[in-house]
């Protein structure tokens, strides 16, 4: 009788393990970011909604809180021209700029080995012979490459296609350079003697940090399940993928790798002003934002954001972390009209202000906008009932557009709808005189 009582006490236990085990194992409905639930099936929505609005084929998304991933996801198509092959959370994106953290990452390990300084000239570290040219790059940092203060053009050819050229001096202001980057890795490639930067890449930055799914290039074991490049007007893009690394702006990622090289960057010891917050080099004048070294850094009324956007042909992405809230969020999408999902998305996951960083900024509309329903139109019914719609909305009188949504309707508009363009811009310009708009027939309505 003991030993029977002793059984069924035993599974009773057994069966109530089982039940606690199973429902622990259940995925909550939400996740914690800054302390507020963010709801996953009402988060989910509005991204697919969001993606239908704008135009967009397929997005990777991950937030991150307190140094964790809290959340990774991943939607939509590889193509919208070969339907069915659905992104994964596997699926990886060209990075554009956000490529560089990557390089940030590997120039902070090198401090933390002895190996770099910051402040201490490059060329003593390696002599750079498409720079040997301009005794001005023996003053050239990795602080300043980090900050975009280095004075190398953003891509050699700009204005010489034989030489890599020096366009400001040294430390006096902000120029974007991509190349800055490249001589930056290329030092570093040397101090820890690895025979390329692919190597380099990989043993000191993809393997430590366990990044399963991020490439140097489009070569080698495991690169694969890649998403296809589109246009604004969902269109394929025929874009080769590039053989040779680019670390300014062509590594392949998602954003759950991305999320785990933002957790290991943004820990205590980079959070400084000897490191990632020393404000050296000031973007705009009409708010407070720098380029630190690594990032930009936005200074809002309540907060400090660490931001870095990423805009390729056909590939979106953009990084954002709240230093006073502790959490972030990146994307990676793989159509044009992605650039002007980071308010919504910022809205929906750590709301933080970032849409400060977008005030003034001419080319960034940020949705919702009435330029999308215009986009949208033509995708799906084409150049004549567009410009049937445009006649309505201008008939009207009734204000719609923005100054904004001009811009972005007739630069996208102009290369394949020019008089459909030159319509929006005259008709707006006319009723809604601006000159800020004057460009508009300047650069691009020149026929």
């Amino acid at each position: 009788m003991r030993n029977f009582n002793k059984r069924i006490v035993l599974t009773i236990l057994a069966t109530f393990l089982v039940i606690v085990f199973t429902q622990a194992q259940k995925v909550k409905p939400y996740f914690i970011v800054d302390n507020e639930k963010v709801n996953i099936n009402t988060l989910e929505g509005e991204i697919k909604r969001l993606m239908k609005e704008v135009g967009i084929a397929g997005l990777s998304l991950a937030v991150i809180n307190k140094g964790q991933e809290v959340y990774y996801n991943a939607f939509g198509e590889k193509s919208l021209e070969e339907k069915g092959e659905k992104i994964n959370k596997e699926t990886i994106f060209e990075a554009c700029s956000l490529s560089k953290s990557f390089t940030v990452y590997a120039a902070y390990r090198m401090v933390d080995l002895g190996l770099l300084t910051l402040d201490k000239p490059l060329y003593e570290y390696y002599k750079y012979k498409p720079l040997e040219h301009d005794e001005r790059y023996k003053k050239i940092t990795a602080r300043m490459v980090l900050s975009h203060n280095s004075g190398i053009e953003n891509h050699q050819g700009k204005n010489d296609p034989e030489v890599l050229e020096i366009v400001a001096n040294p430390g006096e202001k902000f120029v974007y350079s991509g190349e800055g980057y490249t001589f930056l890795a290329n030092v570093i490639k040397e101090l820890v003697e690895e025979e390329s930067i692919e190597d380099l890449m990989k043993n000191y930055v993809y393997k430590p940090l366990g990044l399963k799914r991020t490439y140097t290039t489009a070569v080698g074991d495991g690169n694969v399940n890649y998403t296809k490049p589109h246009n604004v007007f969902g269109e394929v893009i025929n874009k080769g993928r590039n053989k040779k690394p680019d670390l300014a702006g062509r590594i392949h990622s998602n954003a759950h790798d991305y999320g785990t090289l933002m957790s290991q960057l943004f820990v205590k010891k980079n959070l400084t002003k000897e490191r990632l917050l020393s404000p050296t080099t000031r973007m705009r004048n009409d708010r407070e934002l720098f380029y630190g070294p690594g990032f930009e850094i936005l200074y809002t009324s309540n907060d400090t954001l660490l931001i870095q956007g990423g805009n390729n042909n056909g590939f979106k992405g953009l990084a954002c972390y709240s230093l006073n809230k502790d959490c972030g969020f990146v994307f990676f999408a793989n159509s044009d009209r992605a650039e002007m999902l980071g308010v919504a998305i910022n809205e929906l996951t750590i709301k933080s202000q970032i849409s400060e960083y977008y005030k003034g900024i001419v080319y960034t509309n940020q949705s919702p906008n009435k330029a999308n329903e215009i986009f949208s139109l033509y995708r799906t019914k084409g150049a004549k009932e567009t410009k049937k719609k445009l006649t309505k909305i201008f008939n009207d009188k009734e204000k719609v557009f923005t100054s904004n949504d001009i811009i972005d309707l007739v630069y996208y508009l102009k290369d394949r709808e020019y008089e459909i363009a030159k319509y929006i811009a005259d008709k707006y310009t006319t009723t809604y005189p601006d000159p800020n708009l004057d460009f508009l027939y300047s650069r691009w309505l020149t026929k």
